[in-house]
C-alpha cells in the first residue's frame, strides 16, 4: 500500500534539452573544422626532401596562397600588389613585438603551387620585410616513400 506522499513509480529526467545541446555542440564543431580549412586553397605543393611537420600555433598566423598562374589569394579573394600589402601590414600590426616594434611575431605561411613563378612569392616576401613580419613559413609535401 502506498502513501500519498510516496510516488510509485520513480522520476525520470527529460534528456531532450540535453540531447538539443549536444547536437548544437556537434554541429558548431564540424562549422568551425571547415571554416578553419577554408583558408586553404586547392594547389599543389611542390616536394621538400627535407622538412618538419605543420603545427598550427596557438597564435593565428597569416595563409598567403599562390596559384599556378600567380596569383596571391588570401582568404578566397585575389590579392593585388597593393591589398598584399596592406593585409601584411594590418595583420603585422595586432602582433607587433613589444621590445621592437619595427617587427611582428605574425607567422606567415606561404603555399606556393609548384606551377607557379617564384616572382609570387618572393613578392609576399618583400611585403613582409617591409611590415618587418620574420616568422615565415614555406609549405612543400614530402616525396613520396620509395
Amino acid at each position: 500500500m502506498t502513501r500519498a506522499w510516496e510516488k510509485a513509480e520513480p522520476d525520470r529526467m527529460d534528456l531532450t534539452s540535453m540531447i538539443d545541446v549536444v547536437f548544437l555542440l556537434i554541429v558548431f564543431f564540424v562549422l568551425v573544422s571547415e571554416m578553419a580549412q577554408a583558408e586553404l586553397e586547392h594547389i599543389q605543393l611542390p616536394e621538400a626532401t627535407e622538412s618538419v611537420p605543420d603545427r598550427p600555433e596557438s597564435r593565428r598566423r597569416l595563409i598567403l596562397n599562390v596559384s599556378a598562374g600567380g596569383d596571391i589569394v588570401c582568404r578566397k579573394r585575389v590579392l593585388s600588389e597593393a591589398e598584399l600589402a596592406r593585409e601584411i601590414r594590418l595583420a603585422a600590426d595586432l602582433q607587433r613585438d613589444r621590445a621592437n616594434p619595427t617587427l611582428s611575431n605574425l607567422p606567415v605561411l606561404v603555399r606556393g603551387d609548384r606551377r607557379a613563378e617564384y616572382a609570387a612569392v618572393q613578392r609576399i616576401l618583400q611585403a613582409c620585410a617591409k611590415s618587418g613580419v620574420w616568422q615565415i613559413e614555406l609549405a612543400a609535401v614530402a616525396p613520396p616513400a620509395k
